[in-house]
């Protein structure tokens, strides 16, 4: 009858089962599967305890996957510990589905209670535990039940991912601690365990949990840590497995536990369970288990709170340096902490220890925003057979004479490898590419060697003779800021090993002085099989890629089986989509697609696309849904393919799951394309001040992303006054339109680099990037961007602004020659705002010029041309600012919006047009999908969009000031008003009274009353407002100001 059924669904129409899919409850699809599946042997009832608070976002998909476990004998126990959310209601949802689930609802109290509260009405001979807002892995709970029965075991240990928005990242940790199975080990056979400090990947026997472990405890943080710690010192036994059990979501909102380090209760917890391990230790387990608590405790547990002491106030800097103080003496009668410990340890984290002991805060911030800009890395010297770390900010803080020379184990280096295997095409077979190196440490100086061996499924072994060779792309892999690693890859000729197919795993060892490093990369038949045989081929695939140096183009021929139906193929990001120019049919299937990197891109020319990796993509033309193209595994075995180009450089690859990909980026060589090759260029600033001044202008805005605002107003005025002046624009790309008579410069290549050193003035309307510094010679005009309505630099809330960019702004301003100033109220509030004491120009918004301009009525015609818009159609821009707390689930910005262009149809009609606009920090408005819609996120002039619009919806983005100029409304949309204003930014003016135009807390609200008011001017506060902030600029008549300040002379 099983069979039966299994035949029947899987001949049920796609259609169908979809339709079936969306009908029917996960909980009971579940029970459905386990009913048509083989039978499960019953290996005693396992309770599940699951903790649930304010998890609404991510519940579900915690629940269906517990739910959905192939081990079906659960009992599971949802602890909801007082949830002001709708989790409770989703637990309901899914206990009325699934009998197997209970429910307890608690008062709030915390993890440890709720968890103990469970234990205690639990009825299995087995205990696991999961968080709710992660993930149960397919068959985990199959898994450790089995090996628990083999074993005899007391508990089971399981591996673990990172779920970071819809990617499940391995961990440097897992892959560390659950390299090979172990089966019946003890605390002394493996004291590295200890750093698996979660409850989550474990399954224990109930009589060892009721013996050895309970109870958990209550009313802190990290109760995992001491409850886990005890079961590892007190088994008799416990297995650890490869295999992946769990996934531990990353919170795209930051509150997880591990994600609100920077509360003091949070900070307070760690200290008090780190003392409670401590002593646990130090009292009951060996020197070498001590001694990996150590080493976690200050070489990784504490360093992210360092981190944050920066954004912090003084109470959580002193109860930080206490705490850190009163461990530090709680080891130190312990015999088994020696020097080389502490040597152990992450280098930044001893320097840490040494500056809190020493109550050193100043030092402490400046080690911090140096990590913040360079990276966590540092340079490795190797004097003789020891190793030295130095840190970049070495020279930079008072380093006590204990930490001059920060000797390092290699234990506390860093060895990273990688391997593939290649098909060489030539005659030679196959081969295994790969490099391997110290991170920090220098290839080319360290003469290091590399060896590696093949190990069979039997477990012989064979040694296998590597050839050193040289590829600048080692850099680019190695993402390595301190050190060169171009010589650090090898080949190893494949041809003369019997049944390579068999090979079970490579193992790479790499040797310097004395110390030794070695890595396991395992390896399949399949793995071989993807090289050999290319005549399994699934349609369709790419099988060449071709580049027109010249012409800037490129050709992807795909390999189609059977007949062509009419498809759509193109390359696609998140946000851009590049279309074929020409689609040319040839033999055998194959059809070549060309693209042209240099376009139009709202009506005006550029050489390339924003740079990101483009995934190339089809779908049939009467289908909206798209799906990636792989790579052939002729292709796959050439790439990556790099290309350089005059205005942007090529990557052609193939993702893990084959998928094809083009990498588009700025036309950097391949050394200036790495971390150490920016590097490089980043010193050149620091270390070189002297150079020459030629005379030339750098004008630039939005840190390169736009060539516009008030840097383009004055640069066109000058050009305009005197064509001889060489003037050079900064832009991150050739995505990026530039003036017909500038210079275009990328932002952060060798020659933006020399160009910037020896430019006489600078004109910026924001910042430059961390590693400018101003030479003596050079005059400094900011000219910032808006006027300030949100409180901005030194007067932001802490919270979100990263010691980084406030040392940044720090620095910056006392580099500025001359501040433009807006109207007065900019001359008061942005030295404040930025610590700067310097001459300020009162001269207004050079930008808004061409708002106010004779031409402005043509120019408002010829946009509206380019934008689609009909006369008759009624434009109203929505430029809502972007949100520093706004982060989406997959862990990147997102746009706050509360204006959508299908409630603007329903209520004003078909004759509105939505001009959807973010802010040039967050990503693209979102949009699209409607025909009323035009998402101009990207449109690379806010002026355009100002003029070609009939009214405005804003919330607190800067761009009121410059539409009161125009005799058009101005609505304000804020929902989150109260939110904004107290906690995310807060304003300099009164909100309420000042600005210029009706508030509306929500959507219905604002488009009832445009449809009350049918956009009629509204002259709500605006006379004032337009005195006070908005003055016309005039630029030509102000110009001769300007450049007397500036000293030009036309």
């Amino acid at each position: 009858m099983t069979d039966v059924a299994r035949k029947v669904l899987r001949r049920l129409p796609a259609g169908l089962k979809t339709g079936l899919k969306k009908a029917v409850h996960p909980a009971q699809r579940s029970r459905l599967r386990r009913a048509l599946g083989a039978k499960t042997t019953d290996l005693g009832l396992l309770s599940v305890i699951i903790p649930i608070f304010d998890v609404e976002d991510f519940l579900a998909d915690c629940l269906n996957s517990v739910t959905s476990q192939s081990y079906p004998f659960l009992e599971i126990l949802l602890v909801d510990d007082g949830s002001t959310d709708g989790s409770l209601a989703i637990a309901h949802n899914y206990a009325r589905k699934d009998k197997r689930i209970s429910i307890i609802e608690l008062e709030h109290g915390g993890n440890g209670r709720a968890r103990n509260i469970a234990i205690a009405a639990a009825k299995g001979e087995y205990l696991t535990f999961a968080d709710s807002d992660d993930i149960v892995a397919d068959d985990a709970y199959s898994s450790m039940m089995k090996q628990l029965a083999d074993s005899g075991s007391d508990f089971v240990v399981g591996s673990f991912d990172r779920l970071i928005g819809k990617n499940h990242v391995p961990t440097k940790l897992s892959s560390r601690l659950h390299e090979h199975k172990r089966v019946g080990i003890s605390i002394s056979d493996f004291p590295d365990v200890l750093d698996d400090v979660f409850l989550w990947n474990k399954v224990f026997t109930r009589s060892f949990w009721d013996a050895k472990v309970a109870p958990i405890p209550e009313g802190v943080l990290y109760e995992d840590q001491e409850t886990t710690a005890r079961a590892f010192i007190r088994a008799r036994s416990f297995d650890v497995l490869a295999e992946n059990v769990y996934s531990w979501r990353q919170r795209p909102d930051g509150k997880s536990i591990t994600q609100t380090k920077g509360e003091l209760k949070n900070l307070q917890d760690r200290l008090k369970v780190a003392q409670s391990v401590s002593q646990l230790l130090l009292t009951d387990a060996n020197s070498s288990a001590v001694q990996v608590w150590c080493k976690r405790l200050f070489g990784s547990d504490l360093t992210p709170y360092f981190d944050l002491v920066a954004n912090r106030g003084d109470d959580y800097w002193e109860t930080l340096r206490s705490g850190v103080a009163g461990l530090i003496d709680t080891f130190a009668a312990s015999e088994s902490i020696h020097d080389s410990t502490w040597e152990s340890m992450d280098p930044h984290a001893r320097v840490f220890l040494s500056l809190a002991q020493r109550g050193n805060k100043d030092a402490v911030e400046a080690v911090i925003v140096d990590r913040q800009e360079t990276g966590t890395g540092f340079e490795v010297w190797l004097v003789g057979d020891i190793f030295n770390a130095v840190p970049n900010y070495s020279s930079q803080i008072d380093m006590d004479s204990a930490l001059e020379s920060l000797t390092c184990t290699p234990e506390s280096l860093v060895f990273e490898s990688s391997t593939r295997l290649r098909d060489l095409q030539d005659g030679r077979g196959l081969v295994l590419k790969g490099y391997a190196f110290i991170r920090g440490l220098n290839s080319e100086r360290s003469n290091s060697a590399i060896r590696c061996s093949a190990q069979y499924a039997d477990g012989s072994r064979i040694e296998l003779p590597a050839v050193r060779v040289v590829d600048a792309r080692i850099d680019i892999e190695a993402n390595d800021a301190f050190a060169s690693h171009s010589e650090a890859g090898f080949e190893i000729l494949l041809a003369d090993i019997s049944n390579p197919e068999r090979v079970k795993s490579f193992i790479i060892q790499h040797e310097v002085a004395e110390a030794q490093w070695s890595t396991t990369h395992r390896t399949s038949p399949s793995d071989f099989q993807k090289l050999a045989q290319t005549a399994l081929k699934k349609s369709p695939l790419v099988c060449a890629f071709e580049v027109d140096l010249g012409q800037e183009e490129f050709t992807i021929s795909v390999e189609w089986a059977g007949s062509l139906p009419s498809k759509e193929v193109f390359l696609s990001t998140a946000q851009e989509r590049i279309d074929p120019y020409r689609v040319t049919a040839g033999d055998s299937g194959w059809v070549s697609y060309s693209f042209a990197l240099r376009h139009s891109r709202w009506n005006r020319a550029v050489f390339s696309y924003p740079a990101g990796a483009y995934t190339l993509r089809w779908h049939a033309k009467d289908s909206a849904k798209s799906q990636p193209i792989k790579a052939s595994p002729d292709v796959t075995n050439q790439g990556p393919l790099d290309f350089l180009l005059e205005h942007t450089s090529l990557t052609a690859w193939s993702t893990p799951s084959q998928a094809f990909a083009v990498t588009i980026a700025p036309p950097l060589d391949l050394i200036d394309r790495s971390k150490f090759g920016q590097r490089r260029i980043h010193k050149r600033f620091q270390q070189y001040t002297s150079q020459t001044s030629m005379g030339h202008f750098v004008f630039e805005s939005f840190n390169g992303k736009f060539c516009t605002d008030s840097p383009r107003a004055i640069a066109d005025q000058l050009h305009k006054l005197d064509p001889e002046k060489v003037i050079y624009f900064s832009i991150t790309d050739f995505s990026v339109p530039y003036p017909a008579y500038a210079i275009p410069i990328v932002r952060g290549s060798a020659k933006w680099a020399r160009i910037v050193q020896s430019a006489s003035y600078l004109i910026n309307n924001n910042n430059f990037p961390f590693y400018f510094r101003k030479n003596s010679h050079q005059f400094y005009l900011q000219t910032w961007h808006g006027t300030p309505l949100k409180r901005i630099g030194l007067d932001a809330p802490m919270e979100y602004l990263s010691a980084s960019y406030r040392s940044l702004m720090d620095r910056e301003a006392k580099m500025w020659d001359l501040l433009l100033a807006q109207n007065s109220f900019s001359a008061r509030v942005l030295p404040a705002a930025f610590c700067y004491d310097g001459p300020i120009l009162e001269c207004g918004y050079p930008r808004n010029d061409a708002l106010v301009a004779r031409s402005a009525p043509k120019r408002r015609a010829v946009i509206r041309k380019e934008l689609g818009i009909k006369d008759e159609q009624v434009a109203v821009l929505y430029a809502p600012t972007w949100r520093d707390n706004a982060i989406g689930k997959d862990g990147i910005r997102k746009f706050v919006g509360y204006l959508d262009g299908e409630a603007l149809g329903k209520h004003l009609g078909d004759r509105y047009v939505l001009l959807n606009r973010g802010h040039h920090n967050s990503p693209a408005g979102g949009g699209q999908g409607f025909d009323n819609v035009i998402e101009v996120s990207g449109h690379p002039e806010i002026n355009d969009l100002i003029l070609a619009s009939d009214a405005l919806v804003t919330d607190y983005s800067s761009v009121m000031f410059d539409y009161s100029l125009m005799d058009k409304p101005i609505y304000i949309l804020a929902p989150d008003l109260k939110e904004y204003e107290s906690q995310t930014r807060g304003f300099y003016l009164r909100y309420k009274t000042t600005i210029p135009g009706p508030q509306f807390a929500s959507q219905q609200n604002l488009l009832s009353y445009m449809v009350e008011h049918s956009l009629s001017y509204n002259l709500y506060q605006r006379a004032a407002f337009v005195a006070e902030y908005a003055p016309k600029a005039k630029i030509v008549s102000n110009f001769e100001t300007l450049a007397n300040k500036l000293d030009i002379k036309y």
